[in-house]
């Protein structure tokens, strides 16, 4: 779906989030450059997300898609006026 090196924002609910279990659901927001796709061979999903280095602190991170609440090209306009 995403070319590599591709530059987005993304918001996301992660499961854990800065170590912590993200118990209230809350939603995070994380500006990545998309690096490769990811299967889950053990639930049979051939395209369960997506990994990439968040630009802010150069982490490698994994997306699922199932958390994902929106995607944003970076430079994108998104409300126009």
């Amino acid at each position: 779906m995403f070319n590599h090196n591709k530059e987005i924002t993304i918001e996301y609910i992660p499961e854990r989030h800065n170590g912590f279990e993200n118990t209230r659901n809350e939603i995070h927001t994380y500006d990545v450059q998309v690096e490769e796709g990811f299967e889950n061979r053990s639930n049979g999903e051939k395209f369960a997300g997506f990994r990439g280095v968040e630009l802010k602190t150069g982490n490698y991170k994994s997306f699922r898609w199932d958390r994902v609440q929106r995607v944003i090209p970076i430079g994108a306009v998104t409300n126009p006026s």
